[in-house]
C-alpha cells in the first residue's frame, strides 16, 4: 500500500494509544487490500464500518486521556477528530463503492494525524504529565477486568 504501514518510530510511548494506532493501520490495510482485490460491496462496507467504529472509539479514548491530563492540545485534537469523523461519515455514505485510491487518501490523512497532532500531545504528556498517562492506563486496565 502506498501510504505505508506502521513502524515503531510511529509509536507515541503510550501503550494503549499505540495499540489503537496499530489496529487502525491493520484495518486500513485490510480495507485497501479488499478494495484492490475487488471485494464485493458488502465486504468492503463491513470492513469500512469496522475501521470507522475503531477510529470513533479511539478518538474518544484519546480525548478522555487529554482531558484527564488537562492537556492544552485537547481543543486542537477535538477539532481534528471532528474533521476526520466528518471525512469518515462522507465516505460512509457509499462504502461499498470505495476505491483503493480513496482508502489510500484516508490512510495518509490518518497517519499524518498520528505523526503530527498525536506526536505533539504525546511529547507534551511525556514532559508535563507522565503520571496522568500511568493513571489513565491503570483505569483502562481495571475497566477491562471481568465483573464478578
Amino acid at each position: 500500500m502506498a501510504f505505508g504501514g506502521w513502524s515503531f518510530r510511529d509509536d507515541l510511548g503510550i501503550e494503549q494509544v499505540d495499540e489503537d494506532h496499530r489496529r487502525l493501520v491493520e484495518l486500513l490495510r485490510r480495507l485497501y487490500d479488499g478494495t484492490a482485490a475487488g471485494w464485493a460491496g458488502a465486504e468492503v462496507a463491513a470492513a469500512f464500518r469496522e475501521l470507522a467504529e475503531h477510529a470513533r472509539v479511539h478518538f474518544q479514548r484519546e480525548e478522555l486521556l487529554l482531558e484527564a491530563a488537562a492537556c492544552p492540545e485537547l481543543p486542537r485534537q477535538r477539532s481534528e477528530h471532528a474533521s476526520l469523523l466528518t471525512l469518515l461519515r462522507g465516505l460512509g455514505r457509499a462504502p461499498a463503492e470505495l476505491s483503493p485510491q480513496a482508502v489510500e487518501d484516508l490512510g495518509r490523512r490518518l497517519l499524518a494525524h498520528i505523526q503530527e497532532e498525536d506526536r505533539s500531545y504525546a511529547d507534551w504528556l511525556a514532559r508535563a504529565r507522565p503520571e496522568a498517562v500511568a493513571a489513565w492506563a491503570r483505569r483502562r486496565a481495571l475497566a477491562a477486568l471481568p465483573r464478578p
